[in-house]
């Protein structure tokens, strides 16, 4: 799993530039990004802003974190009309790894 993966996911593109040495990005609101991508795998903040409203648009979300010896667990569920349709389980040393994790895991 890295950044990368995660941003595609959840519908960033990568905007093509004349100048090689220029990582753009576009947002999935179409916006270009001209910076380094979120730290998706290390920010809650990262992952407030672009992955759980990504996992909204699918349906009502349950988001459980649990803490274990190891690291964080992380389990995704979401449900349309009370009808789980997706859930998915991540691990991970950080919150916000654990749910890429789990994101990553969904079909």
């Amino acid at each position: 799993m890295n950044n990368e993966d995660i941003a595609k996911k959840v519908g960033w593109e990568y905007a093509t530039t004349k100048s090689p040495k220029r990582e753009l990005w576009r947002t999935p609101d179409g916006i270009v990004f001209n910076n380094k991508l979120p730290d998706f795998l290390n920010s809650m903040d990262a992952c407030e802003k672009w992955v759980i409203p990504w996992l909204r648009e699918k349906g009502d979300i349950e988001i459980g974190f649990y803490v274990r010896e190891d690291g964080y667990s992380c389990q995704v569920a979401i449900w349309i009309a009370d009808e789980p349709i997706e859930n998915s389980l991540g691990k991970g040393p950080t919150m916000s790894s654990a749910l890429c994790n789990a994101v990553e895991n969904m079909e």
